[in-house]
């Protein structure tokens, strides 16, 4: 069986449509249109890899053309000089990123956080992607992480009950029992591992305050309210 080979022309047209744009990337193209010797090149899979993503240390570079039988031309340094920078600055600008999603998901209120460590806890369990809490508590961009800070506990707690209703029906309850308990502490607004019966009391009387229909609040979170400090004491 004959092995697939692969041109330089290949190598160019597979960057980034970001690398196309730089000076480095138009001066190696025109390189490559002026050479008949790279246009008709052809490069094992190996090699190709190896150049595509920056595989070879600089001192290597002359060994590399040798072993794989090519010509020592210009494009080939440049072109993983210029690969090189560009992934150097892609990837500072992701750790830039991450570490601005950090600094405002630090900001959770406690009963956000004590959800998604039972989250977590769960997915590594059954060993399954949950698509919902990558959206919201995995947030790719500062945009989405802002979202999370923002979002209401009313309306969390929505969609956390939401998603164990289609995730009970889709796995056939495989989820864990305690889900029930984190969503009543999360409602609750208590971040405690062990919440004893005068910490639920204590905060129903807080929040009653706030979410109570004759106070002004919300009467469906209110119901809520009420349900959650019942599973929690027990009745």
């Amino acid at each position: 069986m004959k092995r697939k080979r692969y041109t330089l022309l290949t190598l160019l047209e597979k960057q980034p449509k970001a690398l196309k744009k730089c000076s480095e990337f138009i001066y190696l193209a025109n390189l490559f249109n002026s050479s008949s010797v790279l246009k008709q090149m052809s490069l094992s899979l190996a090699a190709y890899r190896l150049l595509n993503r920056v595989q070879i240390k600089s001192d290597s570079i002359e060994r590399f053309l040798k072993f794989y039988k090519l010509p020592a031309n210009a494009f080939f340094p440049l072109f993983l000089l210029m690969k090189k920078k560009y992934l150097d600055k892609t990837t500072a600008l992701k750790k830039k990123k991450e570490e601005n999603i950090r600094k405002i998901l630090n900001n959770l209120s406690s009963s956000k956080k004590i959800i998604l460590k039972s989250l977590l806890e769960d997915e590594k369990k059954y060993n399954i992607k949950i698509t919902l809490w990558r959206k919201y508590f995995f947030p790719n961009s500062l945009k989405k992480a802002e979202k999370l800070i923002k979002i209401s506990n009313i309306e969390l707690s929505e969609i956390i009950e939401s998603f164990m209703e289609d995730f009970k029906k889709k796995y056939d309850n495989c989820i864990s029992i305690k889900y029930k308990k984190v969503l009543c502490k999360f409602i609750m607004e208590t971040a405690l591992n062990k919440i004893s019966p005068g910490v639920v009391r204590k905060n129903y009387r807080e929040l009653s305050k706030k979410y109570h229909p004759d106070l002004g609040g919300d009467p469906a979170h209110f119901k809520k309210l009420s349900e959650a400090k019942n599973i929690l004491l027990g009745y």
